[in-house]
């Protein structure tokens, strides 16, 4: 284990603890991150005790109506269409009227009840959050399908959740088209087409068969009744909730089942670390949630909402009464022009985006006014070390990140401020919540601190397992409640900081010695010329394996080669972890949905790079 690095500035001497943040937050008498323990029963049958909030809502449907209740004329969804330019503002009063009369129809209509799932597979739009809410306030499931997925993955979803109602765009119908008639016969009793107008090339020649129409769906159900009243419905806390699908890089996808406790917990995780970041800097404490009588927060959302981060953000944005400024896609420059436009506060997304802001030439050179924008969590993949500190600068906003995944739903450890500046190689500190221990991957027998192992996680925000995968759920959510990360990394005995080396199923092994991929990263995204790395082995006739890094440079260096990085890393790590090969080029590298490098696609790539590099000996190092 690399020592961990002292902090790039003291903290003062009167400032609390993080164990004295904790305690306090938790203990506060009637405080909103006040907790208590509970009896709640595991995917095993066994109950087991956990700590959770005392005062958190019990459910969804509530949690969306309060919000309504208490921002109902403020913005909420925001929306332009870049092609036909068209551009949605809806307050939430407005997206409440929606909300309830999709719920109606998809009631009165369609026969959905508690418990039934409604597939949502569409890109990032308005439509794509009124189906969520309205599948809330049902009680039904919302199975939030990867919208990028091909015709056959898209499919397999629908099937796996068994769903009853898909509601879907032009795209993803483009796609499933040739089989909603199998679908049909499968038990989707509807499929519901949104934004049949949006796509790049216009509504479809012939129509959409097999589907019905967003508008008619709600237009049957816009009397003032419709639109204002809901059936009630009783949704306990452990209910099932949402489904997300896995974004595994090999294999089909997986069907990650929460509950409303699951869901909600993750909300108030991030006030906590909201109230206990202002603790650490010694800054008023803002009420938590964000009242009505508050100035509003505007969030960007690039992030695809089928994604664990992007639902994450639609909860923190709805819970506060903040807007949410949905972009089409990400694009430094247009992300930069709509942060000036909409005056966005904050923005969720991977390392690789906020770099990608950072070093725009119209960030640095005050071309647009980013005054607003104070704050970005990132995520999901490694980093820059110096990334927080350089979005500080340029930005003058409070960085932060998180370690998470779709079964912890999906905050682990988060840090932000000047803690993530001091520790930037961190994944932050545990919440309370959570219980977290390093194991011995084979053995799963508990390790030190300070020693190298597979995270384990238990806590409630853990999930209730896979959807119709009980082999699955058997092998990653052990008896006990621990959940199996699959994440090597280690917690700092010092300081209590979690850090991140590498995947299970990532990590080299080169002639016996282990080798972590983001170790090596690191080393390489302190070079000023690098704006992405990722790191593959490659095949070796003796050692099995052996490093190969894939480097996307900046445009402000565009001659940079493998021996300037070569040169520049081989102080900063052992001989045997130095890069065979070093590929350099201008394209992003292949990442799906989630941020993750689809590191089987490169293996291949990267591979036949270097037996022709060994064939010319042009590239050999």
């Amino acid at each position: 284990m690399a020592d961990s690095a002292a902090p790039a500035v003291a903290a003062p001497a009167s400032l609390p603890s993080l164990e004295e943040c904790h305690r306090a937050i938790m203990e506060e008498d009637g405080g909103i991150c006040e907790t208590q323990f509970e009896q709640i029963e595991w995917h095993t049958g066994k109950i087991l005790w956990h700590r959770t909030f005392k005062n958190s809502y019990s459910n969804l449907r509530q949690y969306w109506e309060d919000a309504v209740a208490k921002h109902g004329p403020r913005e909420y969804l925001i929306y332009e269409c870049p092609f036909t330019k068209v551009e949605d503002r809806w307050t939430y009063n407005q997206t409440a009227e929606k909300v309830k009369s999709l719920a109606n129809a998809l009631s009165k209509d369609y026969g959905v009840t508690k418990g039934d799932r409604i597939a949502i597979a569409m890109r990032n739009y308005p439509e794509w959050i009124v189906a969520f809410w309205a599948a809330q306030c049902l009680g039904a499931i919302p199975a939030m399908v990867n919208a990028w997925l091909v015709t056959d993955e898209l499919a397999y979803c629908i099937t796996l959740a068994d769903v009853k109602v898909a509601i879907i765009d032009s795209e993803r119908y483009d796609r499933l088209a040739p089989r909603i008639p199998d679908l049909k016969r499968g038990g989707v009793s509807e499929f519901i087409l949104a934004r049949a107008s949006s796509s790049q090339t216009g509504p479809r020649r012939g129509g959409y068969p097999g589907t019905v129409s967003w508008e008619s769906v709600l237009g049957k159900r816009s009397s003032a009744k419709d639109k204002t009243h809901l059936a009630p419905v009783e949704i306990l806390p452990d209910d099932n909730c949402t489904i997300l699908f896995t974004s595994g890089t090999t294999g089909r996808p997986k069907a990650a089942l929460g509950s409303h406790r699951n869901f909600i917990t993750n909300q108030w995780v991030a006030m906590f670390s909201t109230i206990r970041g202002c603790m650490r800097a010694n800054l008023p404490v803002p009420p938590q949630p964000l009242g009505p009588d508050v100035p509003q927060t505007a969030n960007l959302l690039v992030v695809p909402l089928f994604h664990v981060t992007a639902v994450s953000i639609l909860g923190s944005t709805t819970l506060n009464g903040g807007k949410l400024v949905i972009a089409y896609k990400f694009e430094p420059a247009d992300t930069l022009r709509i942060i000036e436009k909409e005056r966005v506060n904050i923005m969720g997304g991977v390392p690789s985006m906020i770099m990608m802001l950072v070093e725009h030439p119209d960030a640095k050179s005050g071309k647009r006014d980013l005054s607003s924008f104070m704050g970005a969590s990132f995520g999901g993949a490694p980093s820059h070390p110096g990334l927080a500190l350089n979005f500080a600068k340029v930005f003058k906003g409070s960085p932060g990140t998180a370690w998470g995944m779709t079964e912890a739903s999906p905050l682990a450890t988060t840090i932000s401020g000047m803690d993530f500046i001091n520790y930037p190689d961190s994944a932050g500190i545990p919440h309370p919540l959570n219980e977290i221990i390093v194991c011995d991957p084979e053995t799963l027998r508990e390790l030190p601190k300070g020693e190298i192992g597979e995270f384990l996680i238990r806590g409630v925000n853990i999930i209730k397992g896979y959807w119709r995968n009980p082999e699955a759920t058997k092998q990653a959510f052990l008896p006990n409640g621990f959940y199996k990360t699959g994440d090597v990394g280690y917690i700092d005995p010092k300081t209590g900081y979690i850090y991140i080396k590498d995947r299970i199923k990532d990590m080299l092994i080169r002639g016996g010695e282990n080798i972590y991929c983001q170790e090596i990263e690191d080393a390489i995204f302190t070079h000023p010329g690098v704006l992405d790395c990722t790191i593959v082995g490659v095949p070796h006739r003796i050692l099995g394996e052996e490093p190969a890094a894939i480097i996307v440079q900046k445009p402000s260096h565009p001659n940079l080669t493998p021996a300037d990085v070569i040169s520049h890393i081989r102080p900063k790590i052992a001989a045997f972890k130095i890069p065979v090969f070093v590929h350099i080029q201008n394209e992003e590298i292949p990442r799906n949905a989630n941020g993750k490098v689809q590191k089987g696609i490169l293996k291949k790539e990267v591979a036949g790079l270097w037996e022709q590099a060994k064939a010319t000996s042009k590239s050999k190092l």
